[in-house]
């Protein structure tokens, strides 16, 4: 089964692909090596400069890590390639409103974001960019207004997802202003019939997924699924109790609401991620809950993750059925998560230690932001904020995994070398073992950065899933797969073909042979 083979190209697929799979092992405590660094100080009130996670804040897109923040006066990024070299800021907006109502996604190859200001009646705004590998947005248009928003009334929270047809999706919680706010409170959401960086809000939209009259935050999350279909978890109130609810998008129509967990909270204390057809949610102020939504089986019962937990949580896919739950420990000053893989849960894993340098807002608990990087060197990384008093630093933890660079225990033949150590050529190897039944690793070479994808076919030419996708270092990398589809369905048994891209560096494609 190792010949290669050449592979027409009018039987592949272009399509851009929003998943990638896990390039490497699940996280090993004796493997993982802790990365710390200063990205920045902030006079952000509170110390509200990466906060919120539901908005996500930090990536890594281009072979970079980025950090959207707020400055205080400017909403400004950041860039490193290893973590703790960071670049001088560059800002993308002006005004001091980059902390809590400022959203990103990265979609794998477009940064979008939402914001909006807290002036009574501001609208709320969309952009798009391309992250490029030197640290640096090409942005695809100019801001613009997407949400005309009424002038007795506020906006918080904006949130943005793509979905799995690249359509924008922004959501927020709307509400009559008043000092304090009180109800009603309003969940919208606004759905895009443009991808290509300017916006058109679609025929029966906004969707207003709950109008609640009682205190208490609605603040709806989104999470992609499968053709362009999206689930939208928010708080309501059911027969004098408050809920989680949710209500799925499948493409053409809102489905009934379904309850998550009841009684819920006043507050949207959730978070949430997609996987293929499946969801995962995790919920609870200080004591944290993981519920997972099976396509075929409905809703899980709720597991307890951590007992002495803030509200805002972060949860994060790694891939099909792997995630990791990232919490801030308040009353040990620290920041802790947990990892979940194939329905086996680890143990809770203190990330940072900040018992000298206390977290920011610690009553709010809301001032972290994380990712899970899934193709390259870091495996789990957290933007957060410490201090008591202006300026508030802004800083960043990883973990890494000495097996990221490719597996000792995994065989795979290794082309020559230039005399700084990268490799002379770009390759594509046999993957090994081959036959398989349960994993396979697929080897690469570059011997520059460069941008790549990683796709695998059938013999009717279908893609039927991406490997890897994205802008990687030069050096030598592995790929597992599964088995599994892009929907993290198995696939059946039988010869398919893998290949790279860009054309230019590779050609042809190799056969493996999957044996259930």
């Amino acid at each position: 089964m190792g010949r290669q083979i050449a592979l027409p190209l009018s039987m592949l697929s272009r399509a851009i692909a929003m998943l990638m799979l896990f390039a490497g092992p699940a996280p090993c405590a004796a493997q993982e090596e802790a990365v710390r660094s200063l990205v920045s100080t902030t006079s952000a009130s509170n110390g509200w400069a990466v906060n919120y996670p539901k908005q996500r804040k930090v990536f890594r897109m281009s072979g970079l890590i980025w950090v959207f923040y707020s400055d205080g006066t400017n909403g400004v990024f950041r860039t490193s390639a290893d973590g703790v070299n960071w670049s001088a800021p560059t800002m993308f907006g002006a005004g001091g409103h980059f902390g809590h109502r400022f959203g990103g996604w990265f979609d794998g190859v477009y940064f979008h974001y939402a914001l909006c200001t807290s002036a009574l009646g501001a609208d709320v705004y969309y952009r798009r960019g391309k992250p490029n590998h030197d640290g640096t947005m090409a942005w695809s248009a100019p801001v613009r207004a997407v949400h005309d928003t009424p002038q007795d009334m506020n906006v918080m929270y904006p949130k943005i997802i793509v979905d799995a047809n690249g359509y924008p999706w922004i959501s927020f919680m709307q509400l009559v202003y008043q000092v304090p706010n009180m109800p009603p409170y309003y969940a919208i959401v606004l759905k895009a019939t443009t991808n290509d960086g300017t916006w058109t809000t679609a025929p029966g939209f906004p969707f207003t997924l709950v109008q609640k009259t009682v205190e208490g935050y609605p603040d709806p999350l989104g999470a992609t699924l499968s053709n362009g279909k999206t689930l939208w978890l928010y708080n309501t109130y059911i027969d004098d109790q408050y809920v989680y609810a949710a209500r799925c998008w499948n493409g053409t129509a809102w489905e009934d609401e379904e309850v998550v967990v009841s009684p819920g909270s006043p507050y949207s204390f959730f978070n949430v991620v997609g996987d293929g057809e499946d969801v995962h949610v995790v919920h609870g102020a200080g004591t944290i809950f993981y519920q997972k939504r099976a396509h075929d089986a409905g809703w899980s019962q709720p597991f307890m993750v951590n007992s002495n937990a803030s509200g805002h949580t972060s949860i994060t896919r790694v891939g099909p059925d792997h995630v990791i739950v990232t919490w801030l420990g308040l009353s040990s000053n620290s920041v802790q998560f947990r990892e979940l893989a194939e329905g086996i849960w680890g143990n809770a894993v203190m990330l940072v230690d900040e018992s000298t340098d206390p977290l920011a807002d610690p009553g709010n608990g809301i001032n972290m932001n994380t990712i899970v990087n899934s193709s390259e060197h870091f495996i789990h990384a957290v933007a957060y904020s410490t201090g008591d008093a202006s300026p508030f630093r802004i800083k960043f933890a990883a973990v890494t995994d000495s097996r990221r660079a490719g597996d000792p225990e995994t065989p795979i033949e290794q082309e020559p070398r230039t005399a700084g150590g990268a490799p002379a050529g770009f390759s594509l190897s046999q993957n090994y073992p081959n036959p398989f039944n349960s994993e396979t690793v697929i080897g690469f070479t570059l011997p520059m950065e460069e941008e790549v994808e990683l796709s695998l076919y059938n013999l009717g030419g279908q893609r039927v899933a991406t490997l890897a996708r994205g802008w990687r270092p030069a050096g030598y990398h592995t790929v597992r797969w599964d088995g599994r589809d892009d929907l993290g369905r198995e696939l059946a048994s039988g010869v398919y073909l893998y290949r790279m891209e860009p054309e230019s560096r590779w050609t042809g494609a190799w056969k493996l042979l999957l044996l259930r």
